[in-house]
């Protein structure tokens, strides 16, 4: 009975959905198959590029090399400017933004009430790729790197799901304890 239930909401749901995609602006096509109610997954490793080669092409590169420019004040056609003075920002996206964007967020939205595993795989996976790319922007000289994760903001995910998600992260090895205690620190508890 809950399944017939379950699968009448998802027919409903992807009706609506197809309406909506119609009409917005989005990813059309996402290169990733994720499917948490057939329990059907990519293997990610045989899909996304080695991080090297996300780091050395296309988008990626353009800003790496934009932030090295800004930071030697050798930007033709602007101003000369002192770099010491003015913060040089960069910008990438979050960990679960980008597995949204690989396979359609709400997929990975479902993923996290019906196959939480599969979600983390997913969030474990993409984590050296936002890590490897906000410290390569660090590296050509950014003072600031703004982590956009608007697939994790609260009009997305309720406050339980948000916080099963940070619990895997602060585990995860590559993100590091450190920014999760300042985090925290100033964040109100939520209730």
């Amino acid at each position: 009975m809950e399944e017939d239930k379950i699968h009448a909401y998802m027919s409903l749901y992807t009706a609506l959905l197809e309406i909506v995609k119609a009409a917005a602006p989005m990813i059309r096509d996402p290169p990733c198959h994720f499917d948490a109610m057939m329990g059907e997954y990519d293997d990610l490793s045989e899909k996304i590029m080695p991080i090297e080669e996300y780091l050395k092409g296309g988008r990626v590169a353009e800003v790496i090399k934009s932030v090295e420019l800004l930071k030697q004040n050798k930007v033709q056609g602007v101003k000369k400017w002192n770099s010491e003075e003015y913060a040089i920002c960069a910008g990438n996206t979050g960990v679960f933004t980008l597995c949204g964007n690989l396979c359609d967020t709400e997929n990975i939205i479902f993923g996290m009430m019906m196959d939480t595993d599969a979600v983390d795989a997913w969030t474990a996976a993409m984590t050296p790729y936002v890590k490897t790319y906000t410290q390569a922007l660090i590296d050509a000289g950014a003072d600031i790197v703004q982590c956009s994760e608007p697939s994790g903001s609260c009009d997305m995910l309720s406050p339980d799901m948000f916080e099963q998600a940070i619990e895997v992260l602060r585990d995860n090895p590559m993100m590091g304890a450190d920014s999760f205690d300042a985090i925290e620190q100033m964040m109100p508890k939520m209730p």
